[in-house]
């Protein structure tokens, strides 16, 4: 059997304008953003894309939980961006692309502006290896 390409992957963590309702956000991530941005990724053989959103009150209870059930230490803590956007890719240039296109700018970048706090975020990439998947062992 041929040994499949590890693929790269880049999350991006964001957090939204702090004027803007998480409901509303929501809404736009679901009714905009996604349909909009799916369209323009999928010319850019981005292998796989998804959004992350992280209520606040879903951030709190589980920083509860880390204090308390879990006992873990200060340090430990709960990330707080609103989103999370995961590209997948085989090849790092296609991501450049993706960025350097002109229909992500107009309908994405241009767009953002309004509902994400574009001051600030943080960006990991790496290389995501799976172990268990659909609950059966597979790494």
């Amino acid at each position: 059997m041929a040994q499949q390409q590890q693929l790269l992957k880049f999350s991006v963590h964001h957090y939204r304008l702090k004027t803007i309702p998480e409901e509303n956000f929501k809404r736009w991530l679901h009714e905009y953003l996604a349909p909009t941005a799916a369209q323009i990724i999928k010319k850019h053989n981005i292998v796989k894309w998804s959004i992350t959103l992280s209520p606040v009150a879903m951030q709190q209870a589980w920083e509860q939980e880390l204090r308390t059930s879990m006992g873990k230490p200060p340090g430990w803590g709960m990330a707080d961006y609103d989103i999370t956007t995961s590209y997948w890719v085989r090849d790092p240039d296609d991501m450049r692309r993706l960025l350097e296109d002109e229909d992500w700018a107009k309908f994405v970048s241009a767009v953002e502006v309004d509902w994400v706090d574009l001051d600030r975020a943080s960006i990991l990439v790496g290389y995501e290896t799976v172990f268990v998947d659909g609950g059966e062992i597979v790494g």
